[in-house]
Formats: structure tokens, sequence, C-alpha cells
């Protein structure tokens, strides 16, 4: 028991809560004071049991969404720790099997001069073996592949380092504000190890209005810088300030040719302040928003979709706060609003939506439109599109998510396929089961069913049996099937190519799979280039080995009038497993077709270029320059290089110098031999350009003779820039002025 301070043969019964925040403890006979002086004492008993509605009010004792709170994230840590267990032990298992493998080749030498030690008794083709190594380069060729195999190893191994390092480091920077122990740490001395691969990305053939394929680089170099390469050169090199963020990367092509974002670095080279998008050196316009002292997205802001390029103009607009995407955001495509929905106070999609899928583009106007709940899609989501100057989406397509809030499809669904156009009018019909795609499954193209095959019943979305399917961008020019047999996923035996012209359905082309080694192709094939169509008919004709190109393989060309194909290009494949080209090559451009015969002519070196390469168009030489024997595939010294998309109604040439892969020095432009424009790039070797320029607009022909002149400074168009020229015979003047 407690007792009065002024009585202490008296107990407490109250407590004072005045304003005064008296907070004495009060017996009987203080209580008849405290009630004269007009301050507030309240019983003890009243006064617990307002505590424990304070208590009761801010759930002090209600555990159960904590709980479920740290079961959540225990669980994530737990797949995490999974996952990061599978790939270890496949990236563990795939380093053992290089190494046994390149032990196998070494013991296999070890093994033929064991048994042949008295080669009079030696099999023909093992004495063949012998007289190769010693009079031979085998022994040689093979340490020289085991050195690019260490290599290659080497790099990997610094690339995976360096990847744990900086996933430390984001992890800290991103957890700062939870786990105060975590400070975001900047490290100077931060180095970026090289490593490459090899993305897909796009090309616009504007003459025929077609996509082709084509392949470009993507560099980290030891100068924290990103290099995209392709074809030798040096399209882009962006200096990584920020380390302590994920570098933008670029979605295509057109992206890593003309845009740029302009804006300020703070303190700790993060970004602050305004930032706004640039696209050929103009301002995109009011694209970008302000960053927070903290590098922090904050406030309006107007975002280019993930695709954007020339023909995909659409916009985000909405707002951030502490990076985090908040409320209403809008998609803005040819200035209309085309899809809209809001984020939750956790940033993540909430209620319903209309978005754009991820491939949207003027000849492939699709949404998807449906419910989200806490970031994850529920119920009935339907596909919708509209053709290129209509106002109104038809429904085409779509099905359900189940309810449980884990985005797993269900049900019946009508999909479209990647790179779907307009013109190409194909649609997915099957359906799901848990996610997965189960049982018959048809390909129909506009509304015909010309294709398809079976699911496995077991619910693991696993091909079998005979299918019928479609060669990518399949349309009204370009009708390629594939057809043969799946084994547990994976294609087995023959599989033949049928391209379907003027109503006949031919066999052009096919090979086989292993019957055992599922998946892996062998022996002889004949397969199609990636813009296979009537006026752009190219084969490529040669031995698989182990799933691998090996030996020579042939480029075979035919004209739309003609019967044959008839050699055009071609070359040598190392005998290795990963396609290596060597020796001297003929290849293709990525859009070869019957107006634009473009063919490159030179030797390639552990499947890099090196030496002089030759550019020609129909036989004729018309360019080409040298690449460094180094053996890095960058372009050196005086070159001539040809326009995107060279053909018979558009003869742009650049004249120049490269340096280590980067355009130096005056640049000059011809239409055929007559020059019209030119101007200069930095000399230390960024591929900058300064100074006057005068540049042929990029749809530059016969009938759009149009030509800009203006001034550049550190890259970036600036100050008056005049567009003049004649366009389907009309003179063209226009003025546009660029901030500097």
């Amino acid at each position: 028991m407690s007792y009065c301070i002024d009585h202490p043969q008296q107990q407490i019964s109250a407590i004072c809560v005045s304003s005064h925040k008296c907070q004495r403890k009060l017996c009987v006979q203080c209580l008849s004071n405290h009630l004269i002086t007009q301050q507030k004492p309240l019983p003890i008993n009243i006064f617990l049991d307002k505590l424990q509605e304070k208590v009761n009010q801010y759930k002090l004792k209600e555990n159960q969404q904590k709980q479920q709170f740290r079961v959540a994230f225990k669980c994530v840590l737990d797949s995490t720790e999974q996952m990061i267990i599978k790939l270890y032990k496949q990236l563990d298992e795939s380093i053992e099997k290089i190494f046994s493998k390149m032990e196998e080749k070494d013991q296999s030498y070890i093994n033929l001069l064991d048994n042949n030690s008295n080669p009079t008794d030696s099999s023909i083709n093992d004495l063949e073996q012998l007289v190769q190594i010693l009079e031979g380069n085998t022994l040689e060729d093979w340490n020289n592949q085991k050195n690019y195999f260490m290599l290659q190893l080497e790099t990997s191994k610094n690339w995976l380092e360096q990847e744990m390092k900086n996933f430390s480091k984001n992890f800290n920077f991103e957890m700062c504000e939870i786990l105060s122990i975590f400070k975001s740490q900047q490290d100077k001395q931060f180095v970026w190890q090289e490593s490459r691969y090899i993305e897909k990305s796009f090309l616009w053939n504007c003459s025929k209005e077609r996509f082709i394929d084509t392949e470009y680089q993507k560099i980290f170099t030891k100068q924290k810088e990103i290099q995209y390469i392709r074809q030798g050169s040096i399209l882009r090199s962006d200096i990584i300030i920020d380390s302590s963020q994920k570098p933008q990367m670029f979605s295509n092509l057109e992206q890593i040719q003309y845009l740029n974002w302009i804006g300020a670095y703070g303190k700790y080279n993060q970004k602050v302040g305004k930032w706004v998008a640039t696209w050929k050196g103009e301002p995109l316009n009011k694209v970008g928003g302000q960053y927070s002292d903290y590098g922090r997205k904050l406030g309006k802001w107007k975002e280019l979709i993930k695709n954007y390029w020339s023909k995909a103009q659409a916009y985000e607009i909405g707002e951030y706060d502490n990076g985090q995407r908040r409320g209403a955001w809008k998609y803005i495509y040819g200035d209309k609003e085309i899809g809209q929905g809001d984020y939750n106070s956790q940033g993540r999609k909430e209620g319903k939506w209309i978005e754009l899928t991820e491939g949207f583009w003027d000849q492939s106007q699709a949404t998807f439109q449906g419910e989200y709940r806490d970031g994850k899609k529920v119920g009935q989501w339907d596909i919708k599109l509209r053709s290129e100057g209509q106002e109104e989406f038809e429904l085409i397509g779509g099905g359900s998510y189940n309810e449980a809030g884990d985005e797993v499809k269900i049900g019946k669904w009508i999909e479209l396929p990647d790179g779907y156009n307009n013109e190409q009018e194909v649609t997915l019909i099957g359906e799901y089961e848990n996610g997965n795609k189960f049982g018959r499954w048809d390909i129909l193209y506009k509304g015909d069913q010309i294709g398809g095959g079976f699911y496995d019943e077991g619910g693991q979305g696993i091909k079998i049996g005979e299918w019928i399917e479609l060669n990518d961008g399949y349309d009204n020019w370009k009708q390629i099937s594939y057809c043969g047999q799946y084994k547990n996923g994976k294609k087995v035996g023959r599989w033949d190519t049928y391209w379907n012209w003027d109503g006949e359905n031919k066999q052009i082309g096919g090979g086989l799979y292993d019957e055992e080694r599922v998946g892996i192709k062998i022996g002889r094939w004949v397969e199609l280039s990636q813009g296979f169509r009537n006026n752009s008919q190219v084969t490529y004709n040669g031995e698989y080995k182990n799933g691998n190109k090996i030996g020579r393989w042939d480029i075979m060309w035919r004209q739309e009038d003609e019967n044959e194909f008839k050699l055009i290009g071609g070359g040598l494949y190392e005998e290795v497993e990963d396609e290596t080209k060597i020796g001297n090559w003929t290849e293709l451009s990525e859009g070869f077709w019957a107006e634009s015969q473009v063919a490159y002519v030179g030797e390639y070196k552990k499947g890099i270029k090196i030496g002089r390469w030759d550019i020609l168009y129909h036989g004729k030489q018309i360019g080409g320059g040298l690449f460094d024997e180094e053996g890095n595939g960058l372009k050196i010294g005086k070159w001539v290089d040809i326009s995107e998309g060279y053909q018979y109604a558009s003869n742009i040439i650049y004249i120049g110098e490269y340096k280590n892969g980067k355009k130096v020095g005056r640049w000059d432009v011809f239409d055929e031999d007559e020059q019209i424009g030119g101007g200069s790039y930095d000399e230390k070797g960024e591929g900058m350009k300064f100074g006057k320029w005068i540049e042929p607009w990029e749809k530059f022909d016969w009938y759009n003779s149009i030509i800009y002149n203006g001034e550049y400074l550190n890259g970036k168009k600036v100050g008056l820039w005049v567009q003049q020229g004649k366009s389907n015979g009309e003179e063209i003047y226009k003025e546009i002025r660029y901030d500097n």
C-alpha cells in the first residue's frame, strides 16, 4: 500500500491530474484541500480505467498484426535463402562442369599418347591425330582455348564478387531509414569489373515498316562506365556517378541512341532537384520531375513508359512520396488519357486499373484492365485493343486471376503472343490450372485455328506431344510455322519449318533434335533468318553438334521471282561449346532485303572482329575500315560507315575516324558522291558532337531531302537550329530553338 507524504497514516485514494501537471498522490484529507483549490483529483480506480482505455485505443496488447508481418517477413527471408542456395548450387555445378570438361579433354590427349606408344600399331584415326599434334597447332589451339576459358571464369568471378558488394551496399542504402545502424557508405574506390552479355533489341525499317532483330553489347568497364556497343562501334558511354543506386539501363536501341536525362547531383553523388529528359537533343514535353536532397523522387512526375521509342510515345503521370508512387497515376498517349489507377500508402497498385501492355506501340495499342489488391492482380482481367486512328478499345481477350492475392491465373484465357501487332492478329486460347497452362491450347490467326498442341495434365505447364508453333511476328508477309514433337517440355526428333506464301504451305527448313538429350540440336539444319519474308528470303545452312553450330555455315538468298537459293555468304564456327566464329566471314546486314542488299566481309578471331572489314552493296564495295587487332571488337582509324537502312532510295554514308571505338575529329556526310553535311566530335574520345553541324534527317531519301543546321555543346543541341529541304516536292523551312 502507498501512504500520503503529508499524512503518513492515510492511504492514497486519488491522484491529481490537473492542467498544472501536479500529479500529487492524495489521501482523503488532502483531497478536500485540492477540491477547494479547484484542482482535479482522480480516484485511483478511475485513473487506472482511463489508462486502460488508452492502452486499448492504441492496441498496445494486440500482437496479431505484428506477428503476421513478422511471419511474412520471415517467409521472405526463408525464400530468399532458398533461392540463394539454389543459385549457389547451380553456379557450383556449372563451374565444376567446366573444369571437368577441360580435364577430360586434357586426359584425352594424354590417353592418346599413352595408348600409342608404338605408332606402328596405331589405328589410322589415332595416327592422324598424332600427326596433327606433331605438325599442327592442335595442342596450341587447345591451350589457347583453355586460357580463354580461364579468362572468362576469372571475369565471371570478379563480376560475382563485385555484384555481391553491390547487393550489400544497395541493401544498406534501402534499409537505412528502418535500421539506423546501417549507414549508406560513399565508396570512392567503387570499381566495376568488365562483364559482357548480348541483348536483343529492335530497329524500325521505315521503308518497309517492319521489325528486324539486332544485337548489341552492354559492357561495364573498370572506369565506372556503361558502354553500349553494336557492330564494333560504341553507341553510347555513360559514367556511373551514383554507385549506391542501380544504374539506369535502356530498354531498346533507340533509347540508347537518343534518350538523355539532365539534372544535378548532390554532395554524395545522388540526384537532386529538377531532372528532365531529352530525345535527340531536344527536351521532351515536361518529362521529368524533382528529386529530394536524399536522391528520392518526390512530387509530380511525368515518366516514359519502359518501352518508349519513336513509335511508342506514351507516358505515365502521377506523384511520388519519398521515392514511392502514391495516389492516382495515369497513362497518356497522343495527348489523351488511355489508362489509370491508384497506388496505396505502401506504393502498391490498388483497385481498378487500366494499364498498357509491355509491348505497347502504335501498331499494338493493347491495354490490360482489371483489379489490383495490395499490388496483386485478382479476378477478371480483360485485354482490349484498338487500331491506329480509332477512338474505342475492343475486347479481344483476357481471363481470371485467383482471389487469394498471389496473382495466379486460373480457368480459360485468351492471350496475345509476344510482339503482337495489328497485322499479326494471332491469339492463344486455352486453360490455366494453378497458374500453369494445361490441356489443349490453340493458336488462331484472324480467328482461324492454324496451330497449337497440348500441355501436360499434371499442371506443370510442360508441352507434350505434337505441336504446330508460329514464328515471332507471324503476319500476312511472314507466315512461318514449325512442326514437331515435344517430350517433357523439350523438342525431340524431326522439326520442320514451313512457309505459307500465296496460299501454299511449303517446307523450307528444319532439322533434328537429339532423342536422348532432348532440346539439343544435332546434325544438318536449314534455319530461316529473323527477317525472313517474301522480299528477304535468307536461310542459314550448316551443322549442329551438342546444340552448337560447328564447321562451315552457308548463308543462302533467293529473289522473289527465283526458284533456287544462291550462296551469298557464310563462314566457319570453331568446334567449341559457345559457337565461336573464326576466320573469314561474309555476313548480311540485319535489315537485308531486295532493295537493301548490304553485306560485311572480314575476319573473326575467337568470335571477335579483327582487321579490315569491307561493306558491300549489291556486291560493290561502298565502305569499311579496321577493327583493333587486340580482339576488343573496336573500330579504329579511318572508316566509311553507312546509314541505318541503307538502300536504293537512301544512300547516306559517313566518313571520319575512330579512336578506341569512338568517333573523333571531323566527320563528313555524303548522299552518294555529294557532300550534304558534317561536323566534329571531341578529340578526347568521348564520342560527343561539338560546334557547327549539318546533318540529314533520319528518314532522308530521294523524296525527303531534309537537313538540319545548328550547333552542339557537350553532345547536345543548343541555340537555333534550322530544318530545311524538300518533302515530296514541297519546300520545308522551320526554326527550332534549344535551351543552352
